[in-house]
């Protein structure tokens, strides 16, 4: 690979005579044409900001590298980490995935490789990372996966290096959990599900019970639960549609978004008492919101919305358990999951078969309803050796 280093791009700042306010530019050189030998340079103008003018150097870059001809600037693993960055939020993913992801490389990744030229990282810096992740962090197969594929982003799309370093590292296998090492989420039985829900009532926030009691009943996720509008609610044929979510964005924002998967799009049906309790919100909130300010009739009306009208962070959810929890303590640890935890306990016991129960809590597969079905039975399975010795003895009589 042909890695002479030429002049590298710059940015600097200029004065824009037309509206006298202070823009960015970026001029220099990208590198040969293999077949004409010419050199290439690029001048680009006329940005606002820095940032936006480092943004136009990266896709420059990137543009002439898949151009086919040869960029003979080398590339630190910062930079081509910014480039893959890019890339892979124009990919068919989440807001919120992508802002994890990202977190991850630019606080964990890029503070161990960044500055290293990409050519010069080697196979022993990669398992020193790899060794450092996988005792640090509970994630740590995630994190060696995202290294992984800036490396091989580096290899195969920018043509920068001939082998992925990461290619043949060790990757330790941790020593298995002892069972009360593991965590599980919490979950009710039927009776502390009841009291739970009678100490939710005597919080007296009426929005607060509403929200407990559904994703109670109900199973449905706290971003789910959230991203709820009116019109979701069919009080004619008690069910309620679940097409949306309230998600997190860029800088942590929060905003409407998409369901975890095409699966949690769906229409349940809820049981009569849900749904009163439902119309008993939507009548308080429109007497709330009215003395407020707002109207509440228009046609994406949320259902859980703050004094501005405006819908909650899925933290909502979970802040209002915690409150009931704190002011109940003999409830013991209860989280939004945990109630999505006891709906499918519940639905395994009233009778329901597990493809029903992946189908109403918006699961692509059975996995998750059978783990927790492994687990539900435990008075069961403790009877097991009794109903055996008690069976062998009927034969016997």
């Amino acid at each position: 690979m042909n890695n002479e280093r030429g002049n590298k791009m710059k940015i600097s700042k200029y004065i824009d005579k037309k509206t006298n306010k202070t823009m960015y530019r970026v001029k220099g050189y990208l590198g040969t044409d293999p077949i004409t030998g010419k050199k290439i340079y690029k001048n680009m103008s006329g940005f606002a900001k820095k940032r936006d003018a480092e943004i136009a150097e990266r896709k420059a870059k990137q543009e002439f590298l898949k151009s086919g001809t040869i960029n003979t600037d080398r590339l630190k693993f910062e930079e081509v980490a910014k480039i893959w960055l890019e890339t892979y939020e124009m990919s068919n993913i989440k807001e919120s995935t992508f802002q994890i992801q990202r977190d991850i490389v630019l606080n964990h990744i890029v503070p161990i490789l960044g500055k290293h030229y990409v050519d010069k990282i080697t196979p022993i810096m990669c398992q020193s990372l790899v060794n450092k992740f996988t005792r640090e962090f509970t994630n740590y197969s995630n994190m060696i996966g995202l290294a992984t594929r800036i490396l091989e982003y580096a290899r195969k799309t920018l043509k920068l290096i001939d082998d992925n370093p990461m290619k043949d590292v060790e990757r330790p296998r941790k020593a298995r959990k002892l069972k009360s090492e593991r965590y599980e989420a919490p979950y009710f039985s039927r009776e502390e599900l009841v009291y739970f829900l009678e100490c939710a009532k005597k919080m007296d926030d009426p929005k607060a019970y509403a929200i407990i009691h559904l994703m109670s009943f109900t199973g449905i996720r706290e971003g789910e639960a959230c991203g709820l509008m009116w019109k979701d609610f069919d009080e004619v044929n008690n069910t309620i549609t679940i097409e949306r979510a309230i998600i997190r964005g860029k800088n942590f924002e929060k905003k409407v978004g998409t369901t975890k998967s095409p699966a949690s799009e769906r229409t349940i049906s809820i049981d009569d008492e849900t749904a009163q309790v439902l119309r008993n919100w939507k009548s308080k909130q429109k007497e709330i919101m009215f003395m407020l300010g707002y109207n509440t009739s228009g046609k994406n009306q949320f259902m859980f919305t703050n004094d501005k009208n405006e819908f909650y962070q899925p933290l909502y959810a979970y802040d209002r358990i915690q409150a009931v929890c704190k002011k109940f303590p003999e409830i013991g640890k209860m989280t939004a999951h945990g109630l999505r935890h006891t709906s499918v306990t519940l639905l395994l016991e009233a009778g329901m078969s597990i493809k029903e129960v992946q189908e109403r809590l918006g699961h692509e597969n059975t996995k998750m309803v059978l783990e927790v079905y492994s687990h539900i039975n435990k008075e069961s399975s403790m009877k097991i050796g009794n109903d055996f010795a008690d069976f062998v003895k009927k034969v016997n009589g």
